[in-house]
């Protein structure tokens, strides 16, 4: 019995170490590998907005927008906050907000001005955000402060869902929210980012799929960029040789 459930484990395991799922799928062997999130299925919306929460360098109030029902955004389908006493709403994703930042599955970012009752949205895209993080060199409100969002705005693997299981972009916006622009290259894997606050200078790595073969191997091209700013402008970091 042992020997027969040893040799289940390992047939499960080469199985599963064979299955690679695509990150990018490109329709009709064309580079152009993505639909907009307007031209999804759509899917039964339950908006609302969580509490704000403020930077200490901004008189901004920030209201994330989120789901209580659709939890495609999220990793765990258990990972679900309940009431007993309003069972109704299931939260599609846990949210953490802080002076730093908010991360989650967020639909949207409202901005408030603490002397208005006005909301501003950052966007008015269909896409999806999983992260807003602060690129700050003092807490001060005189301070140039800039905005990093990770971003899903396209249905990259083509399954009519927009979701973790896309290729992740990185944005930026004024500290108010405003000016919202995207700075890693169409298509590529994002890999990570850091800023160097002497130059004033957000770097981020991303990976190509060179041979557009929808996955992200090993041999494919490895390129760095860095978004001063002092400028607003992206940059390529080049081996010189």
């Amino acid at each position: 019995m042992r020997i027969l459930t040893f040799l289940v484990v390992i047939f499960l395991f080469s199985c599963g170490s064979k299955h690679q799922t695509p990150e990018v799928v490109y329709p009709n062997n064309m580079t152009d590998s993505t639909h907009t999130a307007s031209e999804l299925d759509p899917i039964s919306r339950n908006l609302f907005m969580d509490f704000p929460f403020a930077f200490d360098s901004s008189s901004l109030f920030i209201y994330p927008v989120r789901n209580t029902h659709d939890s495609r955004g999220s990793d765990n389908k258990n990972n679900k906050i309940s009431s007993d006493f309003m069972n109704s709403y299931q939260y599609s994703d846990w949210a953490e907000m802080s002076q730093s930042g908010a991360s989650g599955w967020f639909y949207n970012f409202l901005f408030q001005d603490e002397n208005t009752q006005d909301l501003r949205p950052i966007t008015d895209k269909d896409i999806r955000f999983s992260e807003m993080i602060i690129i700050r060199d003092s807490v001060s409100q005189q301070a140039v402060h800039t905005l990093l969002l990770k971003v899903y705005d396209k249905d990259s693997n083509q399954d009519k869902l927009l979701n973790r299981e896309d290729l992740i972009s990185y944005y930026v916006a004024d500290v108010n929210g405003k000016n919202l622009r995207k700075i890693s290259p169409e298509g590529h894997l994002t890999s990570g980012h850091i800023y160097r606050k002497r130059l004033k200078r957000l770097y981020f790595r991303t990976i190509e799929d060179i041979d557009k073969n929808g996955i992200f191997e090993k041999n494919d091209p490895r390129h760095q960029y860095f978004y001063s700013i002092k400028t607003g402008k992206v940059t390529e970091v080049k081996l010189p040789f």
